[in-house]
């Protein structure tokens, strides 16, 4: 779900974006540069950094302007995609008009869809969004830069929160805005994908000492020094305390400090598995650890030889500038 506004333009700059009252962040582009004016059905996503809670979708098409805001957009991101489409109709010297096919000039934007309009609008998308969590128990949705995920326990604590629809819907935006915005203290995990030779794939992500972590679910979890494969699903009886929950699948794991790392290594060792033995699905591999060392990928896991190097490379040389 999502609502635009259009505006009718012959050209459309990049220097628009210039124009907000903050830095707005390029999330992603398909197609062209990103200055100069639009190429023809290039399409930008935008977010201002620590308030965005789902980022602005900007386009321009055969001679139109798009604005879009996404369901769980909060009040921020509707003036920031109205004040855009409002600056783009003032250099063209034309209207902007609604999704409902509504016309209004630039300078009477708050007339049409002002602070009112967004907020009742807010609240039915909110209202929405609770209906198909209740009813699908998990959803996922793109935030900033990021995926968000809400599962039933993020809305019970968000519901408990306050009476009021318009406070639940706040409450929800922080949620959004945790997972976008982690904070300089936390280091926001890649998740990673490796191919194997029979084609399947699974998704990692790594974990090392020293460092404070927001981790995205994934399959598996690989522990560096040395480097061992334990699944997901261990990752809350292996942090313990050092643990919580942001949304439904990310989650924050302070550090483990280098001279606890290895007793914290050889409580994973039993879980233990390879990229192999962790078939499709999710489900766990036996642990297959050696007496006398770690289990390491080998010659005969099945990985393709790019694909071991790069998993290495970056997890070494990432985690290493990281504990520097």
């Amino acid at each position: 779900m999502s609502y635009s506004f259009y505006v009718r333009s012959p050209e459309v700059d990049f220097g628009v974006l210039d124009t907000w009252r903050a830095p707005l962040v390029v999330e992603e582009s398909e197609g062209g540069v990103l200055e100069g004016p639009f190429e023809d059905g290039q399409v930008v996503h935008v977010f201002e950094e620590g308030v965005t809670t789902r980022s602005v979708e900007i386009s321009w098409e055969n001679g139109t302007f798009q604005a879009r805001v996404m369901t769980m957009a909060c009040p921020e991101d509707y003036r920031i995609a109205l004040h855009l489409a409002c600056e783009v109709a003032r250099r063209a010297g034309v209207e902007v008009e609604s999704e409902e096919g509504e016309r209004f000039a630039p300078d009477a934007v708050d007339a049409h869809y002002g602070d009112d309009w967004i907020r009742q609008h807010v609240r039915s998308l909110f209202g929405s969004t609770v209906a198909i969590l209740r009813e699908h128990g998990e959803i996922m949705m793109s935030g900033a830069g990021c995926t968000v995920t809400l599962n039933q326990a993020v809305l019970d604590e968000v519901l408990a929160a306050s009476d009021d629809p318009e406070a639940q819907a706040e409450a929800l935006f922080r949620v959004f805005r945790e997972v976008s915005f982690p904070g300089e203290e936390w280091y926001r995990a890649s998740l990673m994908a490796v191919r194997l030779q029979d084609g399947s794939e699974r998704t990692l992500i790594v974990w090392g000492p020293g460092v404070s972590y927001q981790f995205p679910k994934a399959e598996l979890i690989a522990l560096t020094d040395p480097q061992i494969f334990v699944p997901w699903t261990r990752l809350a009886e292996l942090a313990g305390d050092r643990l919580t929950w942001i949304d439904g699948a990310t989650a924050r794991v302070e550090a483990i400090p280098d001279e606890e790392w290895d007793a914290f290594v050889a409580r994973a060792m039993p879980y233990a598995t390879t990229l192999e033995g962790f078939g499709p699905g999710g489900g766990e591999a036996e642990a297959h650890a050696e007496p006398d060392g770690p289990a390491v990928p080998g010659e005969g896991n099945g990985i393709t030889w790019l694909v071991t190097v790069v998993v290495v490379i970056a997890v070494l040389a990432g985690l290493a500038w990281l504990v520097m």
